[in-house]
């Protein structure tokens, strides 16, 4: 170990505890469940999140009733 707390192997330099973070979020319900949080009127209800123009919209989130 280095005073950089850097270690070699195999003629590889690499960081003792990585340095890379990789979060996986399944956004799937996400945005869906926020609008619930901030609207308690839509508790209990299938909610779709999305947007579009000129009526061409997508659907980026529902929760698991709107799924059913």
């Amino acid at each position: 170990m280095t005073e950089l707390g850097w270690v070699e192997t195999l003629g590889t330099t690499v960081p003792e505890t990585p340095q890379l973070r990789i979060l996986h979020v399944d956004g799937d319900t996400f945005f869906a469940s926020c609008e619930i949080a901030m609207d308690a009127s839509l508790s209990g209800r299938p909610v779709w999140v999305g947007g579009g123009r000129k009526g061409d919209g997508i659907v980026i989130a529902a929760n698991r009733l709107a799924k059913r």
